[in-house]
């Protein structure tokens, strides 16, 4: 199930890097907190930092903040983003993942609560 959820979280954070519909899109319903990798809660936080700013979301952007703002490794990171954007099949469907993926965050919400309990 993880594994699922780490593959959505790339494709939500890549489409939102090469897309301003994805970006808005994402920005509008998602919080980093939602995000269960701490790279991708990184990524995430650095697209909605550059658009807070109003520069272009582009990945050199988003790979450049990071390295920058909070010491992230600059090629790595390249990397990543790099490999997990080439991956991405269409954006086209982002809404569509945006919903599930936030039905998966508010089930993983639920059972924490209820294991916790």
């Amino acid at each position: 199930m993880l594994e699922f959820i780490i593959r959505l979280e790339q494709d939500i954070l890549s489409a939102m890097t090469l897309n301003q519909n994805s970006l808005l899109d994402g920005l509008n319903v998602l919080s980093e907190e939602m995000f269960t990798d701490s790279d991708h809660q990184l990524w995430f936080r650095s697209i909605k930092e550059i658009f807070t700013q109003s520069k272009q979301v582009t990945i050199y952007e988003v790979v450049n903040h990071a390295a920058t703002n909070y010491n992230a490794d600059f090629n790595g990171i390249l990397r990543y983003i790099t490999n997990c954007t080439d991956a991405v099949v269409s954006i086209q469907e982002i809404k569509s993942t945006l919903t599930l993926f936030k039905d998966k965050y508010k089930q993983r919400s639920l059972a924490e609560l209820y294991f916790n309990a």
